[in-house]
């Protein structure tokens, strides 16, 4: 409320000059976020959002800023709930995705596909890509998704043409021989922009208090995947390939 009070306390446009990167933590709701987005979201270009699976909405619709290019979606399961039955929570506004250079999705439960890429990668798998399908995917160049649900959105790399890299991303739970049969699917697939990361697939490694975190992820990933690496734990695509 303090927020909005300042807000108002300003004429409109005055924030849109110097506010570039806005999050919200998952106790915030939509009342609340409408008129802070309406001021505020006019000119970011990192957005993160924080949910949890009985959330009734991701406020993605209500960002207007044109100029958006990183997206960080960290979805949380609360135990005994029911997920709300809208839009995939990585189901992101149509006209929204062409604008996105990097999207990070953080998710411990599963919860359908993405509808929008779906539809793009069967029709690129039976040989027949349309080019209007693909196209929301055209700015995309760097991806990372939680191990739980990289098959579903591998995809990806059909569809997005200059996607240079995507992350998998593990967590306590996915460590041992988990980690080695990812590695071995990856191996088949022969595509040396995957690389699996041994943290920050679980929503509890992200912060809303430390709104620029995505800005060193992403730096890391592109860099190792630059490198060659399979992941951040030292292997290289080379060295598996040989193998």
């Amino acid at each position: 409320m303090c927020l909005l009070r300042t807000i108002r306390e300003h004429p409109r446009g005055y924030f849109t000059s110097f506010i570039k990167s806005l999050a919200f933590s998952d106790d915030v709701m939509l009342p609340l976020v409408k008129p802070i987005l309406a001021e505020l979201s006019k000119s970011i270009i990192v957005f993160t959002i924080f949910r949890t699976s009985d959330s009734p909405d991701n406020f993605l619709q209500f960002v207007r800023s044109p100029y958006l290019r990183r997206l960080t979606l960290v979805h949380k399961r609360v135990p005994g709930s029911r997920p709300y039955l809208w839009e995939n929570p990585y189901e992101i506004p149509s006209d929204m995705v062409p604008l996105l250079t990097h999207l990070a999705v953080v998710i411990d439960y599963q919860h359908g596909g993405w509808r929008t890429l779906t539809e793009a990668t069967r029709r690129h798998n039976r040989g027949h890509a349309d080019p209007d399908l693909m196209a929301p995917f055209r700015n995309l160049t760097c991806f990372a998704v939680s191990h739980l649900c990289w098959r579903p959105t591998k995809g990806l790399r059909l569809v997005a043409k200059n996607l240079r890299c995507f992350a998998i991303l593990g967590s306590e739970a996915t460590r041992g021989e988990e980690n080695e049969r990812t590695l071995k699917a990856m191996v088949k697939l022969q595509d040396r922009r995957f690389i699996l990361i041994s943290k920050y697939g679980g929503p509890g490694d992200w912060s809303v208090d430390n709104a620029f975190m995505p800005s060193n992820f992403w730096m890391q990933i592109e860099a190792m995947v630059s490198q060659g690496y399979i992941s951040d734990e030292g292997a290289l695509w080379a060295d598996q390939i040989r193998s």
